[in-house]
Parts: structure tokens; sequence; C-alpha cells
């Protein structure tokens, strides 16, 4: 039998068990596609439009629509191969797709407890509408102690300027020399308010950050005299959205730490320092022009050492957070760790684990508080168990192929072609039905989505 008869039979196979292996159910909300009997709504394409590239998202209105429409449709019938195939049964596909449905539950609980309790005056507003038309001209000495950093204005002047951060502007100010020009939103509120709220040539108080003593002079200040009522209505939004954003930050971190406290997370000294050394040891192998900050090379490091594997990183609660977990949640979402030094590892392994089980805890806590019933939620578990088994089975078909293959050159053109014809062949044997009406008055949007949230940041203190 030839490849092209093989491969015709694998098809119709394929199709067959497609036909009667999609699921069946009654959806909610407007529906723009069904595909054998599966309905594919408003919502659910929202959410894959959320998750396409730009390179798709940034074409046409109409021309992206019926990408994404086709993704999802592709989607949909090859998940329902992997059905057949009893690829739901595989454990590492349900751990990541209950990755996901935790990551879902706790974006929920960021909406009930964070999201929903922020307002924004017409005062907040008008108010950082007037500090964002003002440019402050700013003098920054770093000290090594407090006694150092307590100087006179005129002594300080004398000292050079340290540029405060990278992207900032920085000019020669008659008089002054070097200063940098700081605007509303330009560093972190705390500073900000410290900076806005100083005397024309007064120095601050010393500020300890990052491991060395701040001082700040403000020499002088540029502000626009003009400022009209469409401006403000102009610039409302952005400003709210920031203002927003800053209030969200401050009432999840409060939350976090009360949900928190109760865990008492507690690192182990002796699974943190094998996992550290392990890693240091690994980079220092690596020729320098080849490290990387991020240890993209992690998941694969230690897959062998069962022994490591099951060594605890921290206990909190009535768990045990094992490097297992760490190297699976970091598979998925990967935090810096930083290569300086034995010290700047550990302390990226730590961090790391310490956002791994505070989103982990959350998740308990959605759970607890019944999120994952949510509409929402069940369809963000869903997309993801269509997608991993999609992936899975394309990934097999691929094999497959490649295996049968004799020209190894001329492989991915030929796989990309047979594919294609594949999926096309799916199709024809589906029952489809689109609602191009209802599809292209879909409301979306590349910014704002609501699944770019998060409780805090992922960097802890």
């Amino acid at each position: 039998m030839n490849l092209k008869d093989r491969y015709g039979l694998l098809i119709l196979g394929t199709v067959l068990m497609l036909l009667f292996g999609c699921e069946r159910e009654i959806d909610q909300g407007k529906i723009i596609a069904e595909v054998d009997g599966r309905k594919i709504a408003v919502d659910e394409f929202v959410l894959a439009y959320e998750y396409a590239p730009t390179s798709i998202t940034q074409q046409a209105v109409k021309v992206a629509y019926d990408q994404v429409l086709e993704g999802i449709i592709d989607r949909v019938m090859l998940a329902g191969v992997g059905r057949q195939q009893g690829l739901e049964a595989d454990p590492q596909i349900n751990r990541i797709v209950d990755y996901y449905r935790r990551a879902a539950i706790v974006r929920e609980l960021f909406i009930d407890h964070i999201r929903k309790r922020v307002e924004v005056s017409d005062n907040e507003l008008r108010k950082a509408y007037q500090l964002s038309k003002i440019t402050l001209l700013v003098k920054h000495y770093e000290f090594e102690s407090w006694a150092e950093s307590k100087l006179s204005t005129d002594s300080l002047l004398k000292l050079n300027h340290q540029p405060l951060l990278e992207g900032l502007k920085t000019i020669d100010y008659p008089e002054y020399g070097l200063v940098d020009l700081i605007g509303w939103n330009d560093l972190r509120t705390e500073l900000e308010s410290i900076l806005y709220k100083l005397e024309l040539g007064q120095p601050s108080e010393p500020i300890w950050d990052t491991g060395k003593y701040h001082v700040f002079i403000v020499v002088d200040n540029e502000q626009e005299i003009l400022l009209t009522e469409n401006d403000y209505i102009a610039n409302q939004a952005s400003i709210a959205t920031v203002i927003r954003r800053r209030k969200e930050h401050r009432l999840a971190f409060d939350y976090v730490r009360e949900i928190m406290a109760p865990q008492q997370l507690r690192f182990k000294s002796d699974g943190l320092t094998k996992l550290s050394d392990y890693l240091w040891q690994f980079n220092q192998k690596i020729p320098p022009e080849l490290r990387l900050q991020q240890a993209v090379e992690l998941p694969s490091l230690v897959n062998e050492d069962t022994g490591l594997l099951k060594q605890a990183l921290a206990d909190f609660g009535d768990y045990s957070w094992t490097i297992e977990d760490f190297i699976f949640h970091y598979s998925i979402k990967p935090l810096s760790i930083n290569y300086n030094n034995r010290y700047s590892v550990s302390a990226g392994v730590k961090n790391a684990t310490a956002i791994y089980i505070r989103d982990f805890v959350l998740s308990e806590q959605g759970l607890a508080e019944g999120l994952a019933e949510r509409r929402s939620v069940i369809k963000e578990r869903r997309y993801w168990s269509e997608q991993l088994l999609a992936d899975r089975v394309r990934r097999e078909i691929y094999t497959d192929f490649r295996n049968q293959v004799t020209d190894s050159t001329q492989l991915e053109k030929q796989f990309a072609d047979y594919y294609a014809d594949y999926l096309s062949t799916l199709r024809g044997f589906s029952e489809s039905n689109i609602d191009t009406s209802a599809l292209y008055s879909v409301v979306t949007s590349s910014t704002g989505l609501s699944r770019k949230i998060n409780f805090v940041s992922t960097l802890l203190p």
C-alpha cells in the first residue's frame, strides 16, 4: 500500500471516529457556529480571539474572525479524535487542564474580591490629571549607609547625579547639571507621592531600597498652564485605568496576605539548597555567552532524578510542595531565575515557589466559594482540554507521517500539505453551520482583556 492510500484510509477512519465522537451539548449564549452538534458560542469565540496571535488579530476584522473560527472548528474536530483514542484519560493532559481551570478560578476570585470593589471618583481623576501635566526635574543620589545620606542640599548638589531608572530621560539642566525628567506614572506609587510632595530644592528623607539609601531633590518643575475640559475628557479613560490598577494592586496585596497567613508557608532548606545547587552547577557548565537569566532548561534537568523530584521545597497548610511540583508549574509559567551567583539562584527559586503556592492557595479559596461552576471557568477548562487533545493528535499524526517519509529534506513541506488536506477532509465529512452575521457582529478587543490580571506580581518581597 502506498503512502497516499495509507493516509487516505487513516483520514477516513479518523472521520468516522469524529462523527460519532464529538461532544454533543446544549450551550448557552448566542451561537455563531455548530459542528456536528457541538455549538460554538460568542464567549468561546472571544476566548479564542484573546489567545490568538497578533499575526491573526492584526488583520482585517472579517479575515481575522474567519481564521479564529476556523481554528476553533479544527480544534473541536481534532479533540473529538483524541477522545476516541482515549487521550482524555492521560494524567499529564488532565493535570495541565486542571492548572488552567485553577487559573480561571483565580481570575474570577480577583474579579469578585478586587476588581468589583474598586471605584474611581471624578475628584481622583482630576487630581491625577493635574499631576500628569507636571514634569519634575529630579536629582538622585545613592548611599551605602544612612549616615552618609544625611547631607545638606549644598553638599548633595556637589555630588554626581545617579540616573534613577533606565528609560527615564536625563537632561543637562542649567545650574544643576544632569537631572531626570519624571512625570506622573513613571515611578511606583509610593515614590511618586513622595517626589510630588517635595518642596523645590529640599532633599527627601533617605529611602531604603535595592540595598541602598536613596535621596532625591526636585530642583524645578515644568507645568502646562492651559488645561481644558476637552483635554481632561480625552485623557480621562487612560488616567482612570492607571488609578484603578493601583487600587487593585493595593487591595490584592492585602487580600493575598489575609489568605496566605493561615497557611504558615515554610520553606525547606534542604530541598531549596539541593535544587538551587543543581541549577547553579548545571549553569556553570554552559559557556557564558550561552547562559540565560531564565532557566528554560529546567523542566528537562531533573526529570530522571526521582529522588530529587520528590524532595520537598515548602510546606503550607496541609500540603507539601515538591521539586516536581515546581518543575511542572515552571514548565507552564516560567518565572525569572537570576544566575549571577548561588544566592540569586536560591532567591529566584524561592520567589517562584512562593508565587506558585500563592496561586494554588487562591485557587483553593475559589473552589471553596464555588467559582468552578461559573460559565467562564467551565468554558476555559473545555478550551484547554480540547486544545491539549488536539495538539496531541496533531503530534501523533506528524510522528506517523514522519516515519513514512524517506526524504527528510522535504518533510516539513510535505507534512504541511498533508495536514492541510487532512483537516480539509475532516471538514468535508463534518456537518457545520456558521452564522456569519452573528460572527461578524461580535465585539472583541486586544486591550484590557479579562485574563490579563494578576493578584500582585511575579516578584514577592
